[in-house]
């Protein structure tokens, strides 16, 4: 599966009667909050509690996290792909050390 397939299918599935762009918008920042505090969760019962954190647990929270993301993502018209490459752009400005140059990184020569 493709993430653009990904993304159609989270659009076929958004149930809301009568849904506006405004509502889409609400649901998919809410919706990474609240999924994301999940995954939180998770995370602190198991630093914290001592709570054995389940791997399957954890791929279902965070694919949760990752519908709300690809809602939000599709009303802008924003891929994963282009969200990746900002996002390596803006972490090699920031930490040319670590990281190196942005090419580089996403021509999977260096990581």
């Amino acid at each position: 599966m493709t993430f653009d397939h990904y993304m159609e299918f989270v659009n076929a599935g958004v149930s809301l009667e009568d849904d506006t762009f405004r509502e889409r918008l609400i649901l998919g920042g809410l919706g990474i909050a609240d999924e994301g505090g999940e995954v939180a969760g998770l995370v602190k019962k198991n630093v914290f509690h001592g709570k054995d954190m389940s791997r399957g647990e954890l791929v279902k929270e965070m694919g949760d996290v990752l519908w709300y993301f690809a809602l939000l993502a599709s009303l802008y018209g924003i891929t994963l792909n282009e969200v990746m490459h900002a996002n390596v752009y803006k972490l090699c400005d920031r930490y040319p050390r670590r990281h190196g140059e942005p090419e580089d990184v996403i021509a999977g020569r260096a990581v």
